[in-house]
């Protein structure tokens, strides 16, 4: 019988990595499918797609809270079909996992049959984590990224020779802010200046309105015009959505702030340059090349400071088996599957089963799906059963447990809003929002008696005075706030002729000066 596999992605980098896939699987004689699903919408009806779950094993690219939507509904499905088997769950990311998010990003993942990583050392960080947090039956399994090795690794590193065409691949969420981001397109624009004969390309990840796992705020296309402007419009720089995989070939230096990119084009033997005008740090992702040797700044690239990566570093990255060998795994665990009458358990997983009751309600399709919309998956009971643990039963019941007692009625004495542990000021502006004018004044000239003279108390009185309509003694608050705020109450005041409408006491009895 012929091995199935179904690979699901959403957008960009996944589908890349899923058409890779692919073709891998073909290799092996297996009979590959690519499904696009839709994050944003209800994946429920994604379930019902004509002969997914009679797959094999399930190929998930995409991560992150999705992955934990997709593995609560899996689960439930499969739990509640006819037949006993179901397909094995894989999970596998596209492209290289960042420092600073690597346990979390592989956490989102932990539940399923098998989680492929990128290299050995990334295998034995995950492992420790998953042991960490309870452990499970979950497989991982290491090897070369699709995405990343499309050929033979290369032994040496890239020729060092003439430059002709630099490649610029943009990050859509780094570096974030408008500023930096124009800070990279006037040195961009400098480059091109200072090497004319060069071709500058910028690859952006996504054209404009494309979707993206990273939102994109301030793109690169808005930018370059106005900046290139200062710099004569280079004629050698140039965008383009070329795919990535026929730009490397084409470019002889890659240019980036930390994009899997860099890795892909060392991994074909080319130059690269990870940007370093921002710092070296786990937030913008380039502490991923410390030890490649190819951190440099705009200042060294103009000059042509380009630094030749380090190919020991490269191996270690890429070190473990290609995917069409860990294949092996996949095959024997679904001949396992096949051989036994009973369908396969699910792993443990951290959010679905070891988690609080609050990241189960978080990453469960609580918060956007209704029961009614899934009458196949639930079924909401009066009285949920208290001792199950399971993840459907802790959703049935916080939602049968919705219907909350109604609102006691306000006394007639009470607050018309919450003035607990506010100061006067903020009472009485809050009571005058609330259209309780009478209260407000009663506040604020409590604070008068006590700050006779504070121009933000008086200027208050005064728009208090007006809400109740008594406009001659608001104008004169207002004229007295006027003269409070400029520092002229004492002789310029009662030359003015103003006073405070509030008994002023020359000082307090505590405050009596030393005698003499």
């Amino acid at each position: 019988m012929t091995n199935t596999a179904c690979i699901v992605y959403e957008y960009g980098s996944q589908e890349k990595l899923a058409n890779s896939l692919a073709a891998q699987i073909k290799a092996r004689n297996w009979e590959p499918t690519t499904r696009h699903i839709d994050t944003s919408k209800d994946m429920n009806s994604f379930f019902k797609t004509p002969g997914l779950l009679d797959s094999s094993v399930l190929f998930l690219t995409i991560g992150g809270p999705q992955a934990i939507e997709f593995l609560w509904l899996f689960r439930d499905v499969c739990a509640r079909r006819a037949r006993g088997r179901r397909p094995l769950l894989a999970t596998i990311p596209a492209g290289i996992v960042l420092d600073h998010v690597r346990i979390g990003t592989y956490l989102y993942r932990h539940g399923a049959d098998i989680v492929y990583v990128n290299n050995m050392r990334e295998r034995h960080l995950v492992e420790a984590a998953f042991r960490s947090v309870g452990g499970g039956a979950t497989r991982i399994l290491a090897c070369q990224n699709p995405i990343l090795m499309q050929g033979p690794l290369p032994v040496e590193p890239g020729p060092q020779g003439r430059v002709s065409t630099v490649l610029f691949a943009v990050q859509t969420d780094i570096p974030k802010s408008k500023e930096e981001r124009a800070y990279v397109a006037r040195r961009l624009c400098e480059y091109a200046q200072r090497h004319p004969r060069r071709t500058v390309l910028i690859k952006p990840k996504h054209r404009i309105g494309e979707k993206s796992g990273h939102p994109q705020k301030y793109p690169y296309e808005e930018i370059f015009p106005k900046e290139a402007a200062q710099y004569g419009s280079p004629d050698n720089l140039l965008f383009t959505y070329q795919d990535m995989d026929v730009l490397l070939n084409e470019a002889d230096l890659l240019v980036t702030i930390s994009s899997t990119a860099a890795l892909e084009a060392l991994v074909r033997g080319r130059r690269a340059v990870a940007i370093t005008d921002f710092g070296v740090k786990e937030n913008i992702g380039n502490s991923y090349f410390l030890g490649a040797n190819i951190l440099a700044s705009f200042d060294d690239l103009i000059e042509d400071r380009i630094p030749a990566a380090e190919p020991a570093w490269l191996r270690e990255q890429m070190n473990a088996p290609t995917f069409v060998d860990s294949l092996d795994t996949v095959e024997q665990m679904v001949t396992q599957q096949a051989a036994s009458r009973e369908s396969l358990p699910f792993p443990r997983s951290f959010y679905l089963d070891s988690c609080g009751q609050f990241m189960v309600g978080r990453f469960t399709p609580l918060n956007r799906y209704r029961l009614k919309d899934l009458p196949q998956l639930t079924k909401v009971t009066a009285e949920p059963d208290k001792t199950s643990t399971s993840v459907a039963d802790k959703v049935t019941a916080r939602i049968a447990s919705a219907n909350k007692p109604a609102a006691k009625t306000p006394r007639a004495d009470q607050p018309k809003c919450n003035l607990e542990g506010l100061s006067r000021y903020e009472q009485a502006r809050r009571l005058l929002a609330a259209k309780d004018a009478k209260g407000a004044e009663k506040i604020c000239r409590e604070a008068l008696k006590r700050m006779p003279r504070s121009a933000k108390h008086l200027h208050q009185m005064a728009r208090i005075l007006t809400a109740l309509g008594r406009k001659d003694e608001a104008r004169h608050y207002a004229k007295v706030a006027r003269a409070a705020r400029w520092r002229v109450l004492g002789p310029v005041g009662r030359w003015l002729g103003l006073s405070s409408p509030v008994a002023v006491p020359h000082q307090r009895p505590e405050q009596s000066p030393i005698a003499a």
